[in-house]
């Protein structure tokens, strides 16, 4: 009886959704048909959508090229409770970029786009090909940002070129690319997924990188060879890191980053470890500014299991200024961690306490249960927190 109840709900849900992306549509093909400007400045579709609506999609994005868009955001993200399989992702119309040439299909702009003015490029959730965004690259040379999530196709890609305007590359979730090359003389920020291959070149102007180093057997050897020459230059490092035994290790191997004023780390927790481990990422940072430190935990049962390191050594942050805690649960690992900053960051000024459960990527869970344990964290942290001595000229706050 129970699993009948759910295949219900699930089917009543499917049938509102349905019911939503048909009045999106329409509500979208009026507001073009209403607008008569030659020309975009910014373009922006936003809505659980999925390979059904290929159709008023494929029209929404040829009505933004014809008119010289500059900023296309395409975000077909699915909700919370609609977690899609790759199989229903929208997949970009490549029949846009291509033009007919002795009876086959190149990727060549048609003669009724222009693609030139387009100066920034988002898509979230479209299943996009290296193929076509090496087009983009190639024609839209006032390119300035390009963001790809979730595309499943991707597996290599190759952002190369002298005259690249680009500034800004973010890649994220595309969970099948294997393989990336970048050179781009103007490149300033760069996001990447967890990748085999990786090989940066010409990027004098990197100074901030965000990299995912999950199912990577050996994280630390890649990336320090993938950034070698460059990591002096950085001053904002975002790492997602995964638990495993050899952290310690990999963190250790990091040489000094004098620039490095922001340092954020994404840490997928087991039960039964100390924070401690992570400090000596800290410690290469001579001038870290902003520590941002977000926990995420697979298995909500484990929270509290995580134990302390003994006598820690103690090393002076003498510039931190800001440290924030996401994913704060009361563990006595999370207490240790938060007593290390106070002791050993002599110039903190502000303190933020998040109490709220991070989820892991791709984990299923019931909005009830992060309610639960959202409320199991808060006592414990209200019970915790008073043991803790905040100094009167911090900022101390708590979420």
């Amino acid at each position: 009886m129970q699993n009948k109840r759910g295949y219900g709900m699930k089917n009543r849900q499917k049938n509102l959704l349905d019911e939503e992306r048909r009045k999106y549509v329409e509500w979208v093909n009026s507001v073009l048909k209403s607008h008569k400007a030659a020309t975009l400045k910014e373009y922006r579709i936003s809505f659980d959508l999925c390979r059904s609506t290929g159709e008023p999609v494929y029209r929404w994005l040829e009505f933004a090229f014809s008119r010289r868009v500059q900023i296309l955001e395409l975000d077909l993200s699915p909700t919370i409770m609609n977690w899609r399989p790759w199989s229903k992702t929208y997949a970009f119309p490549e029949e846009l970029l291509t033009r007919t040439s002795g009876g086959a299909s190149i990727l060549e702009p048609a003669s009724c786009i222009d693609f030139k003015s387009l100066k920034a490029l988002s898509m979230r959730f479209v299943n996009v090909s290296g193929e076509a965004i090496e087009f983009f690259l190639r024609t839209c040379p006032f390119l300035e940002k390009l963001v790809v999530h979730n595309a499943s196709e991707l597996s290599n890609l190759e952002v190369c070129g002298s005259s690249l305007a680009l500034k800004h590359l973010e890649l994220q979730s595309c969970h099948n690319l294997t393989s990336i090359k970048v050179s781009a003389p103007n490149l300033t920020s760069l996001t990447l997924p967890n990748v085999k291959g990786l090989l940066l070149e010409n990027v004098p102007m990197l100074v901030e990188v965000s990299v995912s180093c999950v199912c990577t057997v050996d994280p630390g050897e890649k990336l320090l060879v993938a950034l070698s020459g460059r990591i002096f230059q950085l001053e904002s490092l975002s790492l997602v890191l995964p638990f495993y035994p050899e952290a310690g290790d990999f963190l250790s191997m990091f040489p000094q980053l004098p620039k490095l004023k922001k340092l954020v780390i994404n840490y997928t927790v087991k039960d039964k470890e100390s924070f401690i481990g992570l400090t000596p990422l800290m410690w290469a940072c001579p001038n870290l500014q902003e520590f941002v430190f977000e926990s995420i935990c697979d298995e909500p049962s484990r929270l509290l299991r995580r134990k302390v390191k003994k006598n820690p050594l103690k090393v002076a942050h003498e510039h931190l200024k800001v440290f924030k805690f996401l994913g704060y649960c009361g563990s006595s690992s999370d207490l240790e961690f938060v007593r290390y900053i106070l002791e050993n960051c002599i110039a903190l000024e502000k303190l933020i306490i998040d109490t709220h459960f991070q989820v892991k990527m791709g984990r299923a869970i019931h909005c009830q249960e992060l309610l639960d344990i959202d409320q199991s964290t808060r006592t414990n942290v209200d019970l915790q927190l008073p043991l803790v001595v905040v100094p009167k000229h911090i900022d101390f706050v708590l979420l």
